[in-house]
């Protein structure tokens, strides 16, 4: 029996987009706060460095939210559980190691001695 579909809460798209632009800026200026120590632009790469580091934190807090919010009425038993790790697995563990696989792969040919 598949569980009833929540209701979204759009109000979490707005808080995301937030957190997005957050770390994108934080990968932004990253660059140019080590490139830019001596210039007159430092201190605003910083700031915003600094001021923007808060996306990661939300993110966290936003998918401990929703894993809540989806599973707070469910009962709590030994199918839902083996569900919902296989999910996990099946989804996100599988697909980052077969890219760490390929990356690690990719990056010995790179490396080889061969011209």
């Amino acid at each position: 029996m598949k569980p009833k579909t929540k209701e979204k809460i759009p109000e979490l798209q707005l808080v995301r987009a937030m957190a997005i632009l957050a770390v994108l800026m934080v990968h932004a200026t990253s660059y140019a706060t080590v490139q830019l120590t001596n210039s007159s632009l430092y201190v605003v790469y910083n700031a915003l460095n600094v001021l923007m580091k808060y996306g990661t934190p939300v993110f966290i807090a936003l998918s401990s939210m929703v894993l809540f919010y989806n599973y707070k009425d469910r009962p709590m038993g030994r199918q839902l559980l083996s569900r919902f790790y296989k999910q996990r697995l099946l989804y996100i563990v599988l697909p980052y190691v077969m890219f760490s696989l390929f990356y690690f792969c990719l990056s010995l040919m790179a490396s080889s001695s061969e011209p």
